[in-house]
């Protein structure tokens, strides 16, 4: 049987902490630089991990780069041996831990890949990363840094890779532990992000894909029982109508 350990974290000042949800099913570390977050994870039953060498800032860029190092390479905050998965989550996502795992580890194998993330869905229709910087502009702390964007897209486009393809949605993110391709990819993500210093790890992550497109398998939406719930009402609802009206 497989063994899986499920990881988030939060970087910065306490006014954005929104970690409200316990994994109840699997073993869960928790990193921050944040006393009251740590705390307040501990009460819901996450192993934290203080990474006390990031100061915690009230610069919410800083904060964002700060905290891209664990979900990129969590196996250098905590020892991840014993676990043949790693589930990472945003700290601002709630998942349904059981019915998401039991889910994607089975199509993950039988896909015979080494990581499972989700397409955006708010690219379906337009699959290229320029869709992803104009969503960017709607967040401020990505706004003031558009110019550094188009540049960083540009280079990459005149490095041989395309500006069309999949757009990834990088907030849950299930990974095979110990595969040593999955490994470097996640590695390259990580240089890609701190090289580029953009903090929308989606856009270096396009360019990622396209690299190692062949190690990532495609994760079902939804990722929680609400989502399940919402997705079957909509689908009824459409159902009443195309009847109704067709």
């Amino acid at each position: 049987m497989s063994t899986v350990a499920i990881i988030s974290g939060y970087y910065g000042i306490d006014q954005y902490i929104s970690l409200n949800h316990i994994n109840k099913n699997f073993t869960s570390y928790f990193v921050t630089n944040n006393l009251t977050a740590a705390k307040k994870a501990e009460k819901l039953g996450w192993i934290v991990c203080f990474d006390d060498e990031a100061p915690v800032s009230d610069d919410k860029y800083l904060s964002t780069m700060q905290g891209k190092k664990v979900k990129a390479l969590p196996n250098e905050f905590i020892d991840l041996s014993q676990y043949d998965y790693n589930l990472w989550v945003d700290d601002k996502i709630k998942i349904s831990d059981k019915m998401l795992i039991n889910r994607e580890l089975p199509r993950l194998k039988l896909n015979n890949n080494k990581s499972s993330l989700r397409t955006h869905w708010k690219s379906v229709n337009a699959p290229t990363v320029w869709r992803e910087l104009v969503l960017s502009l709607e967040q401020p702390r990505y706004k003031e840094f558009f110019d550094k964007y188009v540049a960083y897209i540009n280079k990459k486009v005149s490095e041989g890779y395309s500006d069309s393809g999949k757009m990834t949605a990088c907030g849950v993110i299930l990974r095979n532990n110990r595969d040593n391709d999955v490994k470097q990819m996640f590695s390259e993500w990580y240089e890609e992000i701190i090289s580029s210093g953009l903090a929308n790890d989606q856009v270096s992550f396009f360019f990622i894909r396209q690299k190692y497109n062949h190690l990532i398998s495609e994760m079902l939406f939804p990722v929680n029982y609400s989502q399940i719930y919402m997705k079957k009402l909509i689908d009824f609802k459409n159902f009443i109508a195309k009847k109704h009206f067709y």
